[in-house]
């Protein structure tokens, strides 16, 4: 029994000091973990830029065309005026004008965009009928039709044309052949403010059956950046009135400038 306990007291004694020498081991190798031992170093944070907003680009729309019709008359301020007449095409005199000047067509050629033409306002009154006509036109081309208004011979050349008006206005009325002679005659008048030129004319015919006949014709030429305007006024009995004149043509120069 000894020699048993003996050989099992020295087998434990064995196994004890390899289970100390395996443990040394380890420790030494770090396997073990220690009192002293660092914690792992954590990831270094990293920061995020902050976004930098892009410039956001804007375009501005083109601004619309300017419109005829926005630069004709209308009996807002006519007192006593009411539409009489349907309008015309709205064009501009200058080119019927061209042969009479000595100019060619290709000259005075019309290159509008858009044109419009008023309703004829007529007073019950005095007679008279007033209208305007608009064409939107490129900026040489007013310039153009302004420096026409020099012309030495625009005066009687646009008289002509009234003449011609006159006779045949009159004998629509009187029949073919009515009008047995005729004269024109230009009235002394002056620009109004804010106009470029003016005609005034009145014809004077002998009517068969009727006598002799008058016709008053003014035309007043205006025009600012893209837009050429012409008042128009006609009387039978008397000459349109100045006053007319005035409230007419500060109505259309307070379009103009609205462009």
């Amino acid at each position: 029994m000894r020699s048993t306990l003996g050989g099992v007291r020295a087998r434990r004694a064995r196994v004890a000091t390899a289970a100390l020498a395996g443990s040394l081991a380890l420790a030494g190798c770090g396997l073990l973990g220690s009192d002293d031992e660092e914690p792992a170093a954590s990831p270094a944070a990293t920061t995020t830029p902050p976004a930098v907003a892009q410039p956001v680009e804007t375009t501005t729309p083109a601004a619309a065309p300017p419109r005829a019709a926005d630069y004709i008359l209308t009996a807002a301020n006519l007192t006593g005026f009411a539409p009489s007449g349907a309008p015309g095409d709205g064009l501009a005199p200058f080119g019927e004008l061209a042969a009479c000047l000595g100019i060619s067509g290709t000259d005075v050629a019309d290159g509008s965009t858009d044109r419009a033409e008023s309703e004829r306002l007529t007073s019950q009154a005095s007679g008279v009928v007033v209208w305007s006509a608009a064409q939107v036109v490129p900026p040489a081309q007013l310039e153009r039709d302004s420096g026409l208004l020099r012309h030495p011979r625009f005066q009687d050349c646009a008289a002509q044309a009234a003449l011609a008006d006159a006779v045949y206005d009159i004998e629509s009325r009187y029949g073919a052949g009515s009008v047995l002679d005729n004269e024109v005659v230009t009235r002394e008048t002056t620009v109004p403010a804010g106009a470029l030129g003016r005609t005034s004319v009145v014809v004077l015919a002998g009517v068969a059956g009727a006598g002799q006949v008058e016709r008053f014709y003014e035309t007043i030429y205006l025009g600012s950046g893209q837009v050429a305007a012409q008042l128009h006024l006609a009387g039978e009995i008397e000459p349109p009135g100045e006053e007319l004149v005035a409230t007419a043509v500060s109505q259309l120069t307070q379009k103009l400038s609205q462009q």
